[in-house]
């Protein structure tokens, strides 16, 4: 039997289940002295983003990005304060985009051919590794611009 087709094999026989004694459990803020339910939607209106919301910061991250990749000189030289693109790093960098198909595409080559979870495992911590010291460097110094 071809892999592929075992591995499908194998996914149709694992299924998600509930606990069909599931108890759901709501939070009311009643801090500042609201406690019926129209108040409460508003409240939750007012704090979450809608789908237009996500729609348009998706839109607008879009937007930024090919702004950014097709007039990548008019940024050069510019502080975080004047243009920050904390985030839209992926969306911006080419290289960043085909090191990540690069490594989903080596692991996923990987498990046809190796059995072993352990060395499908290790391939992807080399092909990620160049990721992973990104983040780590960005995180670090996220964390010292909050805490100098």
């Amino acid at each position: 039997m071809c892999f592929c087709k075992e591995l499908h094999a194998q996914s149709l026989s694992r299924r998600v289940q509930f606990n069909e004694t599931l108890t759901v459990a709501t939070y009311k803020d009643n801090r500042h002295g609201k406690n019926n339910d129209q108040d409460n939607a508003l409240e939750k209106q007012e704090r979450w983003y809608d789908i237009s919301d996500l729609i348009h910061f998706k839109n607008y991250a879009r937007q930024t990005s090919r702004l950014v990749r097709d007039n990548a000189s008019m940024f050069l030289g510019l502080s975080e304060e004047e243009f920050c693109m904390r985030g839209l790093e992926y969306r911006i960098s080419r290289e960043r985009r085909e090191r990540s198909r690069k490594a989903i595409h080596t692991v996923l080559a990987a498990q046809h051919k190796i059995a072993d979870p352990d060395k499908i495992a290790i391939v992807s911590k080399v092909m990620t590794s160049a990721a992973r010291r990104i983040a780590i460097t960005a995180g670090s110094e996220d964390y010292h611009a909050v805490y100098p």
